[in-house]
């Protein structure tokens, strides 16, 4: 009578031959496959949002500004070549020290992001159709060590396909 430790070694055994057939058929179609001039056609889809938290966010990133709060703890980061309502273009490092005043972490954020906007668009921001806004570390990231400005840029016609860097408008 069979045990189910000897059924254990013949189902292993079945299997095991049946992943080297497997390997074996898949390096014979790999190596039919080589013998073609041109290599095969892979097409990448976009997958899912990523989740970003928003200390991380750096130039180049895009996504959707979903929160209705003045206050973001991370965002769904989207391939910028896709529909997106906002994309980062600078990122500012404040010196350390204590936590800066409301204005004056505002008003250092609005002149910073106000300067780099027109190296980036191609066109000052009073005279684009563009407009900007920025993040500013809170108390608690800031006692964390986050002293970084994120400069975004947004059309406030809607969602954007693709990078507004260099568009000059």
């Amino acid at each position: 009578r069979a045990s189910w430790s000897d059924f254990a070694r013949i189902l292993s055994v079945f299997a095991s031959r049946i992943l080297t057939a497997t390997l074996v058929i898949s390096g014979a179609l790999l190596f039919a496959g080589c013998a073609n001039a041109e290599p095969p056609v892979i097409e990448v889809t976009p997958t899912e949002d990523t989740a970003v938290d928003a200390v991380d966010l750096s130039v180049g990133m895009c996504f959707f500004d979903e929160s209705d709060s003045t206050t973001i703890s991370s965002v769904n980061e989207v391939d910028c070549a896709s529909s997106h309502d906002v994309e980062v273009f600078a990122t500012i490092l404040l010196a350390d020290g204590p936590f800066p005043a409301a204005d004056a972490l505002a008003q250092t954020a609005t002149e910073q992001c106000t300067l780099q906007f027109g190296n980036f668009v191609g066109v000052a921001y009073g005279s684009s159709a563009l407009q900007l806004q920025y993040l500013v570390p809170s108390v608690e990231t800031w006692n964390a060590g986050d002293r970084e400005l994120v400069c975004l840029i947004f059309d406030p016609a809607g969602p954007v396909t693709g990078s507004v860097e260099g568009v000059a408008r």
